[in-house]
């Protein structure tokens, strides 16, 4: 149930909290629902939910699976604008999952944001390394005639 469309009754409590409180409700701060606090956090120009929010899913991405960590991604791509949350989230969807290209969460993901899948990809790009050792050994045997 949506109380102002684009934030649901649960997340409209927790920015209540938030605007008396001056913090994060701890209990109720699962990865989704702190993905949509960092959104309303922005759209409500309120800096320091802001802030909390992209601290407290930094300190999250190693217990968050690949949907969250791309529901991260997007979150930290259109609202923080590459900064810190962004750059963290996408080391752990290096780090956690690098066959995440492979995934159906991914390709879902893909097809309904091809601009932000694009800049995804050529970023992660800059992440790969190549094992020399192993890039060498394989050409030697593709080369050497038995």
């Amino acid at each position: 149930r949506r109380v102002h469309g684009d934030i649901s009754a649960a997340g409209f409590r927790q920015l209540l909290h938030f605007l008396y409180a001056g913090r994060l409700d701890a209990a109720r701060a699962a990865p989704a629902a702190t993905v949509e606090l960092l959104f309303a956090g922005s759209k409500y120009l309120l800096p320091a939910l802001t802030h909390l929010c992209s601290e407290a899913l930094v300190s999250s991405l190693n217990e968050l699976g690949l949907e969250e960590i791309i529901a991260v991604l997007e979150a930290a791509y259109t609202v923080v604008e590459h900064g810190p949350l962004f750059k963290k989230a996408l080391e752990a969807l290096l780090e956690r999952h690098p066959d995440f290209i492979a995934q159906p969460a991914f390709i879902r993901f893909a097809a309904q944001n091809p601009e932000f899948y694009q800049h995804i990809l050529r970023i992660a790009m800059q992440f790969l390394t190549v094992d020399k050792t192993k890039l060498a050994a394989r050409l030697n045997g593709c080369l050497t005639l038995e």
